[in-house]
């Protein structure tokens, strides 16, 4: 029955499951993990007791030894600790994972190793608040610095064990490490939400979070502008110094815009994430701005001339000296819109109306600028 047990452990440590069943198949893991250390205690208790065979001392040794072995081979890092959470042993995988000797770990406190570098407040939360409370606890999250491994994300599964030869109660800190599991979850949201070659936050972000800044300005009856920002003559750099130079230009931009928004101190700042002004590029040589919280329409204004001459200055790509204007269009809430649609496309339509003023200025959008555009769209659809 032990050898059927720990043999079950073996199949279970070793086999990659389906996304789908893996929910499952890790708590049937934990549970005949928490058997196999139970029974590897068991064994070393029985050990030390007088056997009245040879053969049945020989059985337990064979069983021990093969237990730990099965425990080595479990890729996850184990530990067991006793009550007072030092360090009774671990597997193969924890001294390699965290670059600790056997040497130097058992009979330690866990929080003493690797001079003191598990001494983790949310570590001590998990054994000294929440396990005592309750048998068992699952995927306890715990980001964490390593000076020998680096950051670390790590999932902690504890299980309370109870051994009836002394009647003591024993600890099992199973470690999961997510690092590289969140690392490429930021990498496929950076990829959905975020511009390539400015880093910014790219369209689809952007809406949300403005969809976000709305509620908060209609829940406090607070103004909010978007400005539309497009460089003037971009599509000439591209075709006569190269996209290369071209993306170099759009990330110094994006570099001057961010500078920009930090250093106005017209604009209210918040710990709350949807009454932050923010930038994004909204695609080609499209620059967003979102201004919360501002105080009057001028405000809007105060950022847009100091866009247009910031934005102007000269730029230093590849040892060449590269100038580049803007056009800006305005648009407020409430005054231009309600919505995230209408309040982008009377910001765009503004913007237009600046390029038709002889670019590198800005305007407020007004009513009959989106008349205009339409009037010269279905011209141009005319003689097209």
């Amino acid at each position: 029955m032990v050898y059927a047990k720990i043999r079950n452990v073996r199949r279970i440590a070793h086999h990659r499951y389906p996304e789908n069943q893996m929910k499952g198949e890790d708590k049937t893991r934990k549970q005949l993990l928490e058997e196999l250390v139970v029974l590897r205690e068991r064994v070393t208790e029985f050990e030390k007791s007088e056997l009245k065979s040879k053969r049945a001392e020989q059985k337990l040794l064979e069983t021990r030894d093969f237990a730990e072995s099965i425990v080595d081979t479990v890729r996850e890092p184990l530990v067991v600790l006793d009550a007072d959470l030092n360090v009774i042993s671990a597997n193969r995988s924890f001294y390699e994972t965290f670059k600790v000797k056997p040497g130097e770990t058992e009979g330690q406190l866990l929080y003493d190793l690797g001079n003191r570098e598990w001494n983790i407040p949310k570590l001590r939360e998990l054994l000294e608040k929440i396990l005592p409370t309750h048998t068992t606890f699952d995927n306890f999250e715990v980001e964490h610095e390593f000076k020998t491994i680096g950051r670390r994300v790590m999932h902690l599964n504890a299980r309370r064990i109870y051994r009836e030869t002394n009647n003591t109660h024993s600890i099992l800190l199973a470690i999961e490490d997510m690092t590289e599991r969140k690392r490429a979850e930021k990498e496929i949201h950076d990829l959905a939400y975020y511009d390539g070659v400015t880093r910014l936050p790219n369209r689809q972000l952007f809406r949300e979070h403005l969809s976000r800044a709305l509620a908060h300005a209609k829940r406090h009856k607070r103004l909010l502008a978007v400005l539309f920002l497009d460089l003037d003559h971009f599509k000439q750099i591209n075709d006569t110094l190269g996209h290369h130079v071209g993306d170099l230009l759009l990330q110094r931009v994006a570099d001057r815009l961010k500078k920009i928004l930090r250093k106005s101190d017209i604009i209210a700042r918040h710990e709350a994430d949807d009454s932050i002004s923010y930038v994004s590029r909204f695609g080609g040589d499209e620059f967003v701005l979102l201004l919360t919280d501002i105080k009057q329409p001028h405000d809007a204004g105060n950022v847009a001339q100091r866009s247009l001459y910031e934005l102007s200055r000269a730029y230093v790509l590849e040892e060449r000296e590269i100038f580049v204007s803007s056009s800006i269009g305005i648009s407020l809430y409430p005054s231009d819109g309600k919505d995230v649609n209408t309040l982008i496309k009377n910001a765009d339509a503004a913007m237009y109306h600046a390029k038709n003023q002889g670019r590198n200025n800005f305007q407020f959008y007004a009513g009959y600028m989106n008349t205009t555009i339409s009037r010269r769209l279905t011209l141009d659809s005319v003689l097209g």
